[in-house]
């Protein structure tokens, strides 16, 4: 470092005023050491007031330094940082690891911890490697691949003021090899069946499920059901009259698998042409959302069949209260619902299941968009349906009413969602 010959402090000026009552300059007492200056600071506040102030060093030339800005706190503020976290200690598990660790004392009080991991021991904690800012005493760290993992914790203050480190606390996370556990509750075996048959499964895992495929005969029905409640509709009519065999495979995270005990049942369609699907979700989507008696919700969908429309079928979620629903179908129009083409109401429908509602035949083309609308009649309560959420599905609208008592002709618009698919389907 060059010699320099003064070091001072100048207040950052006021760019608002011709004569600026704040400016001051501070001359500092320093030494100088090898490559290093030791800097006193101002005697009292009355010679640096709370605020910012530039810091300028100049060398035996003249020649001024880049100033640096410093601030001085107000005695009302709080600069004192917590104290360390009491000792850190670390517990591995099947894919996780527990920390946990002493309170920390303050002079004002804590307001949360920041934990840090590393795979690497005597680790630097650092934003970079910062991964929860609990408020308690204690950090469940899931999700870890198999092996050996370090944390450390440092407390914050109200004011951000961060403490020093606690220890170094390590752990191992073990490889998950356990495959969860899954059996069929619906249909029961040995059960006669025909049409749209509901299948539903249980499934538990150390960790957690990620999914479970329903299967006949060996064969995928759907899509694999990522959340619980786990069922499907299974549309009977696409195998033989006879004996089949029902499976439900569970998977977690690591891709362990297991298939549940098969439940073989009879498959008898007979009678009045079974409906076929034209549009719609057939699957229980995860999200539980609903309307207030008197407001419509309707989502979009596109037509897979060509058809008329006699029955829709939609899932009332377990904590819906309606006592009265009406659901309905909307032509396209330009991208919202259009005209209403047919409604019909269903009473006191059961909660937690799917619900047929039959309906005057509306016609509908494969590849046309077309609009299933939710109501729960002005006064008969809040209908609770499924559907995809959140903001990244197919486009949803509520209708600018709030107290329809029954599907309107022709859609007024509310506010627009990308919450679809409604789980609900029209069949003919």
């Amino acid at each position: 470092m060059a010699a320099s010959t003064s070091v001072s402090l100048i207040r950052t000026p006021a760019v608002t005023h011709d004569f600026d009552m704040n400016q001051r300059f501070v001359p500092l007492a320093f030494t100088q050491g090898s490559g290093l200056l030791n800097v006193q600071a101002p005697a009292n506040g009355n010679l640096a007031p709370p605020g910012y102030d530039m810091l300028f060093i100049v060398n035996t030339s003249g020649v001024p330094s880049v100033a640096s800005f410093v601030r001085f706190p107000a005695p009302y503020e709080d600069t004192v940082p917590p104290s360390a976290p009491g000792t850190a200690t670390a517990t591995g598990g099947v894919g996780a690891i527990s920390i946990s660790w002493g309170t920390a004392t303050d002079n004002v009080g804590v307001d949360h911890y920041e934990v840090y991991r590393s795979t690497t021991t005597g680790f630097t904690p650092s934003v970079a490697n910062r991964i929860a800012t609990p408020a308690g005493t204690s950090y469940l760290d899931g999700g870890l691949p198999a092996g050996t993992y370090f944390y450390r914790v440092k407390a914050v203050d109200r004011a951000g003021n961060l403490s020093p480190s606690s220890n170094e606390a390590t752990a191992s996370a073990t490889a998950d090899v356990t495959p969860p556990t899954v059996s069929l509750t619906a249909p029961t075996a040995g059960a006669s069946v025909s049409g749209a048959v509901s299948i539903s499964a249980t499934a538990t895992d150390d960790v957690g499920v990620v999914g479970v495929q329903f299967k006949v005969d060996g064969a995928g029905i759907g899509s694999e059901i990522a959340t619980p409640p786990y069922g499907a509709l299974w549309d009977s009519t696409t195998v033989t009259n006879g004996a089949h065999t029902l499976t439900a495979v569970a998977r977690d995270a690591a891709g362990n698998t297991r298939t549940s005990t098969g439940v073989v049942v009879t498959v008898a369609n007979s009678g009045p042409p079974v409906l076929t699907v034209l549009l719609g979700d057939q699957a229980v989507e995860p999200k539980i959302d609903g309307n207030a008696g008197g407001s419509a919700e309707a989502f979009s969908t596109v037509a897979t069949a060509t058809g008329s429309v006699k029955q829709l079928t939609f899932y009332v979620d377990s904590t819906s209260a309606a006592s009265s629903v009406i659901v309905g179908l909307y032509t396209d129009n330009g991208g919202h619902p259009g005209t209403l083409l047919s409604q019909s109401a269903v009473t006191a429908p059961a909660a937690g299941a799917w619900a047929n509602v039959s309906m005057p035949a509306a016609g509908v083309t494969t590849g046309s968009t077309y609009w299933i609308a939710v109501l729960s009649p002005n006064g008969a309560g809040t209908v609770k349906f499924r559907n995809r959420c959140c903001g990244g599905g197919s486009p949803a609208e509520v209708s600018s009413s709030t107290t329809l008592t029954a599907l309107p002709a022709t859609w007024s618009s509310g506010a627009p969602y990308k919450d679809g698919p409604l789980s609900a389907y029209g069949s003919g």
